[in-house]
Parts: C-alpha cells; sequence; structure tokens
C-alpha cells in the first residue's frame, strides 16, 4: 500500500519536497533579520531557562526546543541547533501546505468526474496557490511601503505560527466539507484532533470555524439523531478554546509582558489604524480581487457548498478583525488578524478550482463566452506576480510589512 502512494504521487512530493527546500533556504536566509523568528527563538530560550512558562499554544514551541537536541547548527546561515529545528518545521510545513493543497483539488475536480486533469496540471496549480499573494492597494504601497500590513493576503513568511498551522486549517476545511457531502462517524475523530492541534499552535482559524462550520452542518443534517455526533468537534473545541481564553486574559499565561491583555470591542480600532479607515474598502477589493471578480461574473457560485463555505469563513474572519482587538499591550501586534490568513487561502483555492471547472465547461464554446476566464486567469497571474515579488521584497529588504 505504502508503495502504492508513493507511486501514485511522486511528482506531488517532488514539487513539494523543491517548494520545501527553496522555503527553507529562504526563511534561514531572513531568520536572524526580520520577522517574528526571533521573538519566537527568545520565547523557547527562556522557556529553556525557566524564564517564562510556554504559552497555552505551546505545540510548535515544544517541537522544536525537542527537535534542536537532534538538530545540527547550519554556520551558513548563522543558525544554531534551535534555529535550525524552527526552520525545518516551518519547511515542513510548507510542505504539508502544498500536498494538502494537492489533495484538495483533486478531490474537488474529481466531484466532477468528466473532469481529468495530470499530475503535472494539479502541481502547477497547487504551486501557484502556495505562492500568490494579495495586490497591495497602490496608494499605501507608493505612500508608506506597506505590502502586506492591513491586507488580507493568504500566506505569511514571518510568522512561523501561523505558518505551521495553515496546513492543519486546509486539511480541517477538506475533511468538513466531506463530512457535508458524505458523514462518517470515524471523520468526527481526525475533525476533532485537527481542531486540537490547530488549537495548540495557533486557535486564530478555530474561532472562525466554530461558528461558520455547525451553520452550514446544521443546514444540511438539521439535529437528526443520527449525525449530532457531527457536532462533538466544535463543543470539543469551544471548550478548549475558553480554557486558553482564561489562561491567556486572566492569568496572563505565557506573556512576556507583565500587564494583562483583554479583549476589546471596536469597528476598525486596529485595521483602521494600520492603514486608515478611508483605504479598507480598496485594500479589501485588491487583496481579493481574483475571487470576488469570480463572484461577480459568476454569482451562482455562492450557492455552492465549497464556495458558500470558504467565503463565509472569509466573512467571518474580516468581521473578527474588524470588530476585536487587545486592549493593553499587545493591542497593535494585531492578533485578532491571523485567521485571516487561512481563510484567504482557502477562498483563493475554491475559486481557482470553480474557475478550472467552469473553463472546461465553456472549452466548446464560443470565443467571448470564454473571454470571462481568460480575464479571470489574467487576474489570478497578477496575484501569483505579487506573490513572487512579495517574497523577493523579503529576501532583498529584509521587509514583511
Amino acid at each position: 500500500m505504502r508503495i502504492k502512494i508513493l507511486k501514485n504521487n511522486w511528482l506531488y512530493f517532488i514539487f513539494g519536497l523543491a517548494y520545501a527546500v527553496v522555503t527553507f533556504i529562504l526563511i534561514g536566509c531572513e531568520f536572524n533579520l526580520s520577522g517574528d523568528y526571533t521573538s519566537h527563538y527568545g520565547m523557547i530560550v527562556n522557556v529553556k531557562n525557566d524564564v517564562e512558562h510556554y504559552s497555552p499554544n505551546f505545540l510548535y514551541y515544544f517541537l522544536a526546543r525537542w527537535l534542536s537536541v537532534i538538530s545540527p547548527s547550519f554556520p551558513y546561515f548563522n543558525l544554531d541547533h534551535l534555529g535550525v529545528a524552527m526552520v525545518f518545521i516551518v519547511s515542513l510545513a510548507h510542505f504539508l501546505k502544498f500536498y494538502f493543497t494537492v489533495l484538495t483539488v483533486k478531490y474537488f475536480l474529481n466531484e466532477r468526474n468528466d473532469l481529468k486533469k495530470s499530475k503535472t496540471f494539479i502541481s502547477l496549480i497547487s504551486l501557484s496557490l502556495v505562492i500568490l499573494f494579495s495586490i497591495p492597494s497602490y496608494n499605501l504601497y507608493i505612500g508608506r511601503n506597506l505590502y502586506y500590513l492591513g491586507h488580507l493576503v493568504p500566506m505569511v513568511w514571518h510568522n512561523s505560527t501561523i505558518i505551521v498551522s495553515t496546513p492543519l486549517s486546509i486539511l480541517l476545511f477538506l475533511l468538513s466539507y466531506k463530512q457535508l457531502s458524505e458523514y462518517k462517524m470515524n471523520r468526527n475523530y481526525i475533525i476533532s484532533l485537527l481542531s486540537v492541534l490547530t488549537l495548540l499552535i495557533k486557535p486564530s482559524f478555530i474561532l472562525v470555524y466554530i461558528v461558520v462550520y455547525p451553520l452550514i452542518y446544521f443546514f444540511k443534517y438539521k439535529l437528526s439523531k443520527k449525525y449530532l455526533w457531527g457536532y462533538a468537534p466544535v463543543v470539543f473545541s469551544v471548550l478548549f478554546l475558553v480554557v486558553q481564553y482564561v489562561m491567556i486574559y486572566v492569568y496572563n499565561i505565557g506573556s512576556i509582558q507583565s500587564e494583562k491583555s483583554k479583549v476589546g470591542f471596536g469597528f476598525l480600532t486596529v485595521w483602521g489604524e494600520f492603514v486608515g479607515v478611508k483605504n479598507i474598502p480598496i485594500v479589501i477589493f485588491t487583496s481579493l480581487m481574483f475571487p470576488l471578480m469570480c463572484l461577480f461574473v459568476f454569482p451562482k457560485w455562492l450557492i455552492k457548498r465549497d464556495v458558500l463555505f470558504s467565503f463565509s469563513l472569509l466573512l467571518v474572519s474580516v468581521l473578527i478583525f474588524a470588530y476585536l482587538y487587545e486592549i493593553g499591550p499587545r493591542m497593535y501586534h494585531g492578533n485578532f488578524f491571523w485567521q485571516i490568513v487561512p481563510s484567504v487561502y482557502i477562498f483563493f483555492m475554491v475559486s481557482i478550482i470553480q474557475l478550472i471547472i467552469k473553463a472546461e465547461e465553456l472549452k466548446n464554446r464560443r470565443f467571448y463566452l470564454r473571454l470571462t476566464v481568460y480575464f479571470l486567469s489574467f487576474i489570478y497571474i497578477l496575484h501569483i506576480c505579487s506573490g513572487i515579488f512579495y517574497a523577493y521584497r523579503y529576501i532583498t529588504q529584509n521587509i514583511y510589512s
């Protein structure tokens, strides 16, 4: 069975491995220069030295600490054993993000029995997804050199915990969609496990998931006794989140600041500070130009369960960022932003899958009908170019904002 899996998926492993190697080099070069890697490194060192405790979302730091015991150093990148362990885990997460994207693209395309795409095609689509980026607002980029900050982005290079948790979010989306299409009792255990692992790395996406998934699940299965266990992963996640909330905001466990923070409520308090309230509509449009234009051209896509699911995740993510923020020393850390990253990525992924399906439907139709597909494909390519430029900017200028 294992030999068969490797035989059938060798091309995906090659693409994924190549991407992981590139990310290891890129992140290794930037590890000591910018981003959150240095602060996460310092946190692990402080835990090792008993200066502070693990935070409630400790899993990444815990794995990096103990992996460093067997990790080599890498003097060329000025990485010690812990630095190599951290970069290795992040690079592995990039590989898993690519591979889980492949699984998702394959699954949705295979739902259409008449739609067969080659491994190379699926690999290239998946690779394009993992490197694409939002298109920055012109006036914010030219005026304030802002490319990422305040924008709705599908990926980041500088924050290890969101990078490590994103593959789990993608797989959680895929398995949840499968559960909505065909209920299986055993799948609830896997969904619960993925939810817990995500919570233990970065809980942001689960904050959105526990709102959206039960609503869509309810519309499909109602409160039928046969399907009640499908709500168990959500209930379990809510209880876990409550415990984490108490640990973070009541007991201040794992914080480097002695002053406690608390959750505040206010419209665009932090987001408006980042980019200016008047710029937010254009930021939303340029960040999400491809999927929004897809919905504008094909509004009936919203009645499809995968599009509705992904769009709802994004909508709730944006509302959380718009209304919630932390009061205290972490106010402008933007910690209620992070759920946007996997949600935007999933929205892009579902949108390009739907466009591939639409292109197949219009393949033998008149040219003017296919123009919409070409137009939307051009916008998608712009996002890919933006992602390449953002990576280049990050490497050459050591700037992630």
